[in-house]
C-alpha cells in the first residue's frame, strides 16, 4: 500500500517537474491535461491513504484476536499438561500401592511380580518427571 502511494507521489513529482518544460513550449492543452492528472493523482493518494488507515486498523484488530487466541491456546495447553501430570501421579501411586501390597503379602524383591511392578514404577516415575520438567519450561 505504501509503495503505491510512493509510486503515485513519484509520478506526481515527475509531472510537476515537467510543467516548466511544457510551459516553455507554450502548450496550453498539455498543461491542462497535466493539471487534471495531478488532481486525479492527488485524489488517488487521498483514497489510498484512507484505505491504508482502514487496513492498518483491521490488521490491529486481527492481531488482537490472534493474541487472545494464542493466550487461550497456551492456557489450554497448560491445563492439558496439568491433567497429564495428575493422571501420571495417580498411576504412580496405584503402582506403588500394588508393590506395597505384594511386599506386605510376603513377596520378596526378587519375585517376578515385584520385579515387574518395580520396573513399571521406574518407567511411570520417569514419565511423570519428564512431564513435570516439560511444564516448567
Amino acid at each position: 500500500m505504501t509503495r503505491s502511494i510512493l509510486s503515485i507521489a513519484a509520478m506526481l513529482f515527475t509531472l510537476v517537474a515537467s510543467l516548466p518544460t511544457v510551459a516553455q513550449e507554450n502548450s496550453h492543452d498539455r498543461i491542462a491535461t497535466l493539471e487534471a492528472q495531478v488532481k486525479t493523482l492527488k485524489a488517488q493518494i487521498e483514497r489510498l491513504s484512507t484505505m491504508n488507515e482502514t487496513l492498518e486498523s483491521q490488521l490491529a484488530g486481527i492481531r488482537g484476536i490472534l493474541g487472545v487466541t494464542k493466550a487461550s491456546q497456551h492456557t489450554a495447553d497448560a491445563t492439558s499438561t496439568d491433567q497429564e501430570i495428575s493422571h501420571c501421579m495417580v498411576r504412580l501411586s496405584e503402582i506403588r500401592s500394588v508393590k506395597d501390597r505384594l511386599l506386605s503379602l510376603g513377596y520378596r524383591e526378587g519375585h517376578p511380580d515385584v520385579i515387574n511392578i518395580t520396573a513399571q514404577e521406574t518407567t511411570v516415575s520417569e514419565e511423570c518427571d519428564t512431564l513435570i520438567n516439560t511444564q516448567g519450561r
